[in-house]
């Protein structure tokens, strides 16, 4: 802390300790515990509490302050315990109530939390944190019905209240139950847009309201509908640049200017939630560790508290690594550092980037597939996407201007040594295993007839699935295939696995014959994972590049025979995989002979050459062709020293100018 606020708090603490005449005056105990609280000294005010506690046990309020110590601690038993006593004693004790709710928030025990929180409206009916952490906990489930309920009540006391309103735009089932659903919230979606153009307009919000509203609530869900989103997400956008404008100073809206490296070098930032062992490092991971030292300064900028192995490596990579929670902070950092290119790794998966992605903060600034739709940001000049994965007709699904990367766009990191001593059981021994490896979500009605129209033809089928981190998402999920397909199907036909760490992960696609690619959305790292463990998969691309990226890597493999030119086509693939053991087994050994065109990636490093030749060249150079091809990087020498890029190689640490 600042000296002047030091000297006052040690004048203070010293004030309050002389205070105290003996161990019975409770009063002074009282004083210095809720001093210490105050000044987030947690460790000592629980210390003064439970000295109260020896003298009157039963005090609600000393108890609650207690749990609160113990709660900003991050020992949430001890919290819930002191809690749960503190309104033993005073069951109206509403600040009680509300912290044992949000602690069962934080233990994800949310039906607990949903119940001390209505408690709480049963006392308060207009008690604010209440409400909206109720909607809160439905908005993670998606549970739109109970959502509404509340939500009512909350524009009743709180009608222009920002977060809530973003919450109702926000809020998706998750788990569909039907395609009627699906038209239903996307039609509302817009409706709820138009209003809040114009609540917006009609409304001041404090920063806080505003900060608190972008970190938690975003539209990730949206394109999981299976829908081309091009003018909503363009919508939505300019509603999260006008919120996020208001958190920054005005000198950091101006527009960036460069300044130019005495060393010539171009700076490239590269901005992400995910900088740890997580799919989206391990899909853009080399386009980092590729890049010519020589003629390029890395910046990383890491949002996350998580720390792992990948993300030492990054650190020791690059020229700087500003690891900040703070959003304002990096946002405001990675303006000063003046970059020639600002690269976003995904944009809609982590909320708080609604806070950074809006402003214009270098000269270009780039967004990989990460999460493959368009941002609708007009602050984003290039979506850089792959070749493969888009049309002719893909412009018109962008805001941005669309760079399609020769082959898959990427190299993807594997950690190799994970992919060994996987075991080759299977998990039945006399049953042909389908394999969905996808997300719940991803898995829309209209689709779900394809598992029992597989097993009407090839009856000796088991099909899995990978459970949601929340039962009551699988159990949707299942209610959903039983209601469609039937209860005896399901419970004789399909597996559901919990979620598992990636060794598990791995062992379950190992055991498994035949992946079965999610419709709407189809797998990117899972499939390039199963593919390497020798693993057909069957696909079924739409127009839509994020239905696309299975695709993409069955046609660098030449394996069309796995694409699908229909449902009814995919489904006798899927079959013919199965029933047919001689063309399983011609498919594996393809695989087996083709994976080399990516995973043997020292040597072919065209898309890291085609990235640095995007943030040289003018901002104003108009691409031509189909994709980024070699005319554009002449001037550009293929990296010489192509060392192994996996994480157990020695890295040497660039030098800071």
């Amino acid at each position: 802390m600042p000296l002047e606020n030091k000297k006052k708090f040690e004048s203070e603490e010293i004030f309050l300790l002389e205070a105290i005449n003996n161990n019975n005056d409770i009063i002074g105990i009282n004083n210095i515990a809720l001093f210490y609280l105050k000044n987030k000294n947690y460790s000592k005010s629980k210390l003064y509490f439970h000295k109260i506690l020896k003298k009157n046990y039963n005090d609600p309020y000393v108890l609650n302050n207690l749990g609160l110590a113990y709660f900003f601690l991050n020992d949430l038993k001890n919290a819930e315990k002191y809690f749960l006593k503190s309104i033993s004693f005073k069951k109206d004790h509403i600040n009680a109530l509300l912290n044992l709710a949000l602690t069962y928030y934080n233990l994800e025990k949310f039906s607990l939390s949903l119940t001390f929180y209505k408690r709480v409206l049963v006392i308060q009916k207009e008690n604010y944190s209440a409400i909206r952490n109720i909607l809160k906990i439905f908005y993670i489930f998606g549970k739109i019905k109970k959502f509404k309920k509340y939500y009512e009540i909350a524009i009743k006391y709180y009608p222009n209240d920002l977060f809530i309103h973003f919450l109702d735009l926000n809020i998706f089932p998750i788990i569909y139950d039907s395609n009627e659903d699906i038209f239903k919230k996307r039609d509302y979606y817009i409706r709820k847009l138009q209003f809040l153009k114009k609540f917006i307009k009609d409304n001041v919000f404090s920063k806080k309201e505003i900060f608190d509203t972008l970190i938690f609530s975003n539209n990730f869900y949206l394109p999981y509908q299976g829908f081309e989103i091009k003018n909503i997400q363009e919508q939505y956008s300019n509603i999260i640049k006008i919120l996020s404008s208001t958190l920054i100073s005005n000198n950091l809206k101006k527009d960036s200017e460069t300044i130019d490296n005495k060393n010539n070098k171009k700076k490239i930032g590269f901005v992400c939630h995910y900088f740890y062992e997580h799919t989206i490092l391990k899909l853009f991971l080399n386009w980092i560790l590729n890049l010519d030292n020589k003629k390029f300064e890395v910046y990383i900028y890491y949002t996350n508290i998580k720390f792992d192995y990948f993300t030492k490596n990054l650190k020791d990579i690059s020229y700087k690594f500003f690891h900040n929670t703070n959003l304002i902070e990096v946002l405001e950092t990675i303006k000063k550092d003046s970059l020639d290119t600002l690269v976003f790794l995904e944009l809609g998966m982590f909320a708080g980037m609604q806070i950074i992605a809006p402003h214009k903060l270098a000269k270009k600034q780039i967004v990989a597939w990460g999460h493959p739709v368009t941002t609708g940001y007009k602050s984003i000049d290039y979506f850089f996407s792959n070749a493969l994965v888009e049309t002719s007709e893909s412009d018109l699904y962008y805001n941005e201007k669309l760079i399609k990367l020769e082959g898959l766009g990427i190299t993807p990191f594997f950690d190799f040594s994970k992919y060994k001593d996987l075991g080759i059981s299977k998990t039945s021994n006399s049953h042909v295993i389908f394999f969905n490896m996808q997300s719940l979500f991803k898995l829309l009605p209209d689709d779900d007839d394809i598992y029992f129209k597989i097993y009407k033809q090839f009856s000796n089928s088991k099909f899995c699935f990978i459970k949601n981190k929340y039962n009551l998402i699988t159990n949707k999920f299942i209610y959903r295939l039983k209601k469609s397909l039937g209860k005896t199907f399901v419970i004789n036909n399909c597996i559901f696995y919990d979620k598992m760490d990636n060794k598990k992960f791995l062992r379950l696609v190992n055991s498994s014959d035949i992946i079965l690619d999610s419709l709407k959305w189809s797998g990117g790292l899972s499939s390039l994972e199963a593919v390497y463990l020798n693993k057909p998969i069957v696909t079924l691309a739409s127009e839509l590049p994020q239905s696309r990226h299975t695709f993409a890597i069955l046609k660098i493999l030449d394996l069309n025979e796995l694409i699908a030119k229909n449902k009814e086509d995919y489904i006798s693939i899927s079959v013919e995989l199965a029933a047919n053991i001689k063309f399983r087994d011609s498919i594996i050994n393809k695989i087996k002979s083709n994976k080399k065109k990516i995973f043997e990636l020292v040597e072919k490093v065209d898309y890291v050459i085609h990235l640095a030749a995007l943030i040289s060249i003018p901002h104003s150079y108009q691409y031509p062709g189909e994709h980024l091809s070699t005319n554009i990087i002449g001037t550009f020498n293929i990296l010489e020293d192509r060392k192994s890029t996996r994480l157990n190689s020695s890295h040497v640490k660039r030098s800071r100018m």
